[in-house]
């Protein structure tokens, strides 16, 4: 789905033409299609971008809106406004107005426009790309049982020690890292502080893995300020959908810190 966008709109106007040409100039295809969430249906799964140009009565977008942004909850699709500010507030103020990803405004620069659908095109392909997951356990079961979750969504390897992920770490980087917290040879803590003191390594993300779960554990857990922490007792969808929601806001603050 690399480098199409869907155009929602009710009228055809100048500022729409010349957006399309600019992007098709980039590189994109253009899908059309009116404000008719039938229309868009038929096209929903060809593009990541929606580009929304609300006009029309109130009943006409909050019905648009109200598709159109259960698309970017569920399907981690990227809704775009573009238009008359009196029109974009109206649409942001419809159910799920929270979900608008951006706005542009009118009168518009359309150069910088179209940088900023760029960039989100290059969000949504990181997105999409495999990533890759450590995970850092002694209990052979465990490692185990979270390899084969895993292993159909993410490219994952294990470490039963330390000492042995540190050593797998000079070789690779991975995306995202699981610590038992428990280690028995290197605390999780530890291991924490010398990956984060690691010019190499400090960027990656730690999530610490644990078996318990009162409030005296957690609370040592958040002090050293992982990048979240999971308990051992998940079953394997809440795991998936707890990775899932973990690497998709780690995109989206990503590219925020970029605009």
């Amino acid at each position: 789905m690399e480098k199409k966008v869907i155009f929602i709109e009710n009228t055809r106007s100048f500022i729409n033409t010349a957006i399309e040409i600019k992007l098709k100039e980039a590189g994109y295809e253009v899908i059309k299609t009116p404000d008719d969430m039938e229309e868009v249906e038929k096209h929903r799964d060809e593009a990541d971008i929606l580009l929304y140009f609300p006009e029309g009565t109130s009943l006409r977008i909050d019905t648009a809106m109200r598709y159109l942004t259960s698309l970017s909850r569920d399907e981690h699709k990227t809704l775009c406004l573009i238009g008359e500010q009196s029109y974009i507030n109206r649409a942001k103020k419809s159910e799920g107005g929270e979900y608008v990803r951006c706005e542009f405004v009118k009168p518009l620069n359309i150069s910088l426009v179209i940088a900023d659908i760029l960039r989100l095109s290059e969000m949504h392909e990181e997105y999409r790309r495999k990533k890759t997951i450590l995970i850092i356990d002694d209990d052979r079961d465990y490692r185990t049982v979270l390899l084969h979750w895993l292993k159909q969504d993410y490219e994952v390897a294990g470490a039963g020690t330390g000492k042995e992920a540190l050593e797998l770490l000079k070789k690779s980087t991975p995306d995202l890292i699981l610590l038992n917290y428990e280690m028995p040879d290197i605390a999780g803590h530890e291991i924490l502080d010398r990956i984060h003191k690691n010019p190499l390594t400090f960027s990656i993300p730690i999530i610490f893995l644990t078996e318990k779960n009162d409030h005296d554990s957690v609370a040592d857990i958040i002090s050293h300020k992982p990048d979240g922490y999971l308990f051992k007792s998940l079953k394997k969808n809440e795991l998936l959908d707890d990775l899932e929601r973990f690497f998709s806001e780690s995109i989206l603050v990503k590219g925020s810190r970029q605009g």
